[in-house]
């Protein structure tokens, strides 16, 4: 992977953690009865964003950037980031039922930048600076669970 690549992998990527949390923000806005989860899940998603920044800022240049820490697939990461800004614009002007808005987090959650992120987060990686973001977001590595696991309490049923 050149320099500019990888420069695009990195930006993508941090875009990518943007973009989720500000979807999950339009949820915390339009859906009540669920605030505080898609509030909690919002603020991960910033986490995960500035996390991102600091590793990108801490290296100095992309060619010092750890690889294990994005998906490989740019082009993967770039239509994702698309559909998630289609959503976003989507259901500002028709909110998701309930079930829609958990249906697509789950599904945004498999997604191969989430993913890879929190696979990277679980790969027991030399260095400083992995094994930090690691530590890091220890708590926050596991929202397919997270919002599947909330989904049964309050009743809605995650395969739906």
């Amino acid at each position: 992977m050149d320099k500019h690549e990888m420069e695009q992998l990195i930006d993508q990527s941090i875009l990518l953690e943007r973009n989720v949390g500000n979807l999950y923000l339009l949820f915390y806005k339009r859906l009540a009865q669920d605030k505080a989860f898609w509030l909690q899940m919002m603020v991960d998603e910033r986490e995960h964003e500035a996390l991102l920044k600091a590793a990108q800022a801490a290296v100095g240049s992309s060619d010092n950037f750890p690889a294990d820490l994005l998906s490989d697939k740019l082009e993967t990461i770039s239509q994702t980031n698309q559909r998630i800004l289609g959503l976003h614009d989507q259901y500002q002007k028709d909110p998701p039922s309930r079930q829609e808005a958990f249906r697509v987090a789950l599904d945004l959650e498999k997604m191969a930048g989430e993913i890879h992120f929190n696979e990277a987060m679980h790969k027991d990686l030399a260095g400083g600076l992995v094994k930090t973001l690691q530590k890091l977001v220890h708590d926050d590595n596991a929202h397919y669970e997270k919002i599947a696991n909330y989904m049964k309490e309050v009743g809605l049923e995650p395969g739906a």
